[in-house]
């Protein structure tokens, strides 16, 4: 039963940690705006709060939607 709460803990620690580096992302997309146009930061603002959405539904791994979401800002921004 220890064990569980511990693993609950560590599991609210990393959400949080993860909201956190959604804004970290939501920021430098706004950074970007000045290059790139509105166009490209509202698709990549649509396609953070989308995975969101898909994580919070799918309970996926918090690991693999952070690649997910640097493998879309190299794409992007290249």
């Amino acid at each position: 039963m220890h064990l569980l709460i511990v693993f609950h803990r560590l599991r609210q620690f990393l959400d949080a940690l993860n909201n956190q580096i959604y804004l970290v992302l939501v920021r430098i997309a706004t950074l970007l705006l000045n290059w790139r146009g509105q166009y490209q930061f509202l698709v990549f603002y649509k396609f953070i709060y989308t995975k969101q959405l898909i994580l919070r539904f799918f309970r996926i791994n918090n690991t693999v939607s952070m690649c997910f979401i640097f493998i879309y800002l190299l794409y992007s921004y290249n």
